[in-house]
C-alpha cells in the first residue's frame, strides 16, 4: 500500500511539472485542449458561496447564502445580479453590468436595458479577459435577472464568456450540485416561488454546516408600472436561518411567516420566530 501511494504521489508531482509549462498564459492550450487558467478560474468560481436564480411567469427570484449585504445587487432599474466565486471578481462583474445598463439608458432613453444585451456585453467583457493581454480570467460566475417585454429573463456568465439563458432556474457555487432544480415549479404565485427557492437554497447546504446557523438573502423583481416608466418592484429579506427551519421540502412556520410579511408589509409576523428577520429593500 505504501509503494501505491509513493507511485501516486509521483505521478501527482510530474502532473504538476507538465502542467507549469501551460499554464504560465491563458492563451495556451495544454495537449488536451484545456486553457488550465480559465479552468482555475473555474474552480475558483465553483468554490464561492450557493447563489440561486429562478423565474415565474410574473416574477424573477434572486436567493444567495451570505452574510454580505452586496452579494445581491441592484443592477438597473429592471435587472439584479448575484454571483458566486471571489467577492472582488463578483462585484467587478455587476459594475460592468451596471455600466453598460447605464451606457444603454444613454444612448436609447425609451428602451430600458434588457438582460439579453447586459449578459452578452459581460460575455464579451469576460471572454476579452480570459485571452489574456495583461488580464486573468475573472474567477467568478454571475447570474442575471431582469425583465424584457414584460416578462422575466434569467441569465448566467461563465469565466470564459459563456452567457446562458435559463428557462426557469439556474444553481451556481459549491453547492449547486445539491440543487433539486427538478423541483422547481414556474407555474406558482409569488408567495410560492420565493418560498420554494428559499427552501431549494436551505435544503443544499452541505451536511457538515447541518448544526450551523447560515444568512440567506432573497431579491424578489416584479414588474411595476406607473406613468413615465416600467420599472421592477424590489423587494429584500435576509434572515439567520437553522436546520429546523426545514421541514421537510417546506419552510417552518416561523420563518415562512417572515418571508410572507416581508412580502406583504401589513401582515402580522409570527410572534415565535426565534431570531430576527430584516426586510432591507422596500417595495
Amino acid at each position: 500500500m505504501h509503494g501505491y501511494d509513493g507511485l501516486r504521489q509521483q505521478r501527482s508531482r510530474a502532473n504538476e511539472r507538465r502542467n507549469v509549462a501551460y499554464d504560465r498564459e491563458p492563451c495556451v492550450f495544454d495537449p488536451r485542449g484545456r486553457v488550465l487558467q480559465l479552468d482555475y478560474a473555474e474552480v475558483a468560481a465553483n468554490q464561492g458561496e450557493t447563489a440561486i436564480g429562478a423565474v415565474t411567469e410574473e416574477v424573477a427570484v434572486l436567493c444567495a447564502q451570505s452574510s454580505l449585504r452586496d452579494k445581491l445587487c441592484v443592477v438597473d432599474g429592471r435587472c439584479a445580479a448575484t454571483y458566486a466565486g471571489l467577492r472582488a471578481d463578483g462585484r467587478g462583474l455587476v459594475d460592468l453590468a451596471r455600466l453598460r445598463a447605464a451606457r444603454e439608458r444613454l444612448s436609447s432613453p425609451d428602451l430600458p436595458p434588457t438582460p439579453r444585451a447586459l449578459a452578452r456585453a459581460l460575455a464579451d467583457a469576460t471572454h476579452e479577459c480570459a485571452r489574456g493581454g495583461g488580464k486573468r480570467a475573472y474567477g467568478a460566475r454571475l447570474v442575471l435577472a431582469g425583465f424584457h417585454d414584460d416578462r422575466p429573463e434569467l441569465w448566467s456568465v461563465g469565466p470564459g464568456g459563456d452567457a446562458r439563458q435559463h428557462r426557469e432556474i439556474v444553481a451556481v457555487g459549491k453547492d449547486a450540485h445539491r440543487v433539486d432544480l427538478d423541483a422547481w415549479d414556474s407555474a406558482v404565485d409569488v408567495r410560492a416561488a420565493v418560498a420554494r427557492v428559499v427552501a431549494l437554497a436551505m435544503a443544499a447546504r452541505d451536511d457538515d454546516d447541518d448544526d450551523k446557523a447560515a444568512v440567506l438573502q432573497v431579491l424578489v423583481l416584479k414588474e411595476r408600472r406607473d406613468d413615465t416608466e416600467h420599472r421592477a418592484g424590489l423587494l429584500g429579506w435576509r434572515a439567520d436561518v437553522l436546520p429546523g427551519d426545514l421541514v421537510g421540502d417546506r419552510l417552518a412556520e416561523p420563518l415562512e411567516a417572515s418571508l410572507m410579511g416581508a412580502l406583504d408589509p401589513q401582515a402580522p409576523h409570527h410572534e415565535a420566530a426565534p431570531r430576527s428577520y430584516e426586510a432591507f429593500y422596500g417595495v
